[in-house]
């Protein structure tokens, strides 16, 4: 990966994480009555759902991958939402997934040896 396309991918990270951690999760948070416990899980499925799109794009012989991307975006997704809600800043979370996403894009993106 050359370093101008880390900034995009940094900032794809950046964009979720306001949109899940900065905005979706407290107003799930209010919906479900400060049922914050609740709130985490369906904010975490939905996290994973987001990410699901990436069933459509992958062959069938890489499922195998597709599967651990989406045990990772639930798992990511109950922790960065967790650390927000205990932290009461997105900050850590965007950061974290920044550079998840950089570091993963030099394994999509590096071309074929």
């Amino acid at each position: 990966m050359e370093p101008a396309q880390a900034l995009p991918q940094a900032t794809g990270g950046v964009a979720q994480e306001l949109y899940f951690r900065a905005a979706l999760l407290p107003l799930l948070v209010v919906l479900l009555r400060r049922k914050a416990w609740t709130a985490l899980l369906v904010h975490a499925a939905l996290f994973t759902i987001w990410h699901a799109g990436a069933v459509l794009v992958t062959p069938p012989e890489a499922a195998g991958g597709v599967v651990a991307l989406l045990v990772v975006a639930l798992l990511a997704g109950i922790s960065w939402g967790w650390q927000t809600l205990h932290d009461g800043t997105v900050r850590w979370a965007m950061a974290h997934h920044a550079l998840l996403w950089v570091v993963g894009s030099l394994f999509l993106l590096a071309p074929p040896k």
